[in-house]
């Protein structure tokens, strides 16, 4: 659970499918000992429609889902990147643009769908 570091991108793949991207920004501990993590993360079709309408920079959200290991090489140094990102099979609003502490969720079946990418 935390606030969303920024707006959901949304995408379709050339097969249709739609990808939704974003941050959520995570607290951990108390008091001077608070640290924030950030994380990426993932979700497909009808659960990334519904966070990009109802989910905006700022909002709160519980994401639940995989996380995931996430490798690549920097396309202007070559460098090797590695970050963890999570795959969300699960996202519940918590007040978000619909608005006065209202609560909704909404929720992908990843397991019987193809994976997009």
């Amino acid at each position: 659970m935390g606030h969303l570091t920024r707006d959901i991108e949304i995408k379709h793949t050339p097969s249709g499918k739609v990808v939704g991207k974003g941050g959520i920004a995570v607290n951990n501990g108390y008091g001077e000992n608070k640290k924030v993590c950030f994380v990426d993360f993932t979700c497909f079709g009808n659960t990334a429609e519904a966070a990009a309408k109802h989910l905006s920079k700022g909002s709160a959200a519980y994401l639940e889902g995989n996380l995931e290991m996430q490798e690549w090489k920097d396309k202007n140094t070559g460098a090797q990147r590695i970050k963890h990102a999570i795959v969300a099979r699960t996202v519940q609003f918590i007040g978000g643009k619909t608005g006065g502490g209202q609560e909704s969720s909404s929720q992908y079946d990843r397991e019987n769908d193809e994976i997009p990418f």
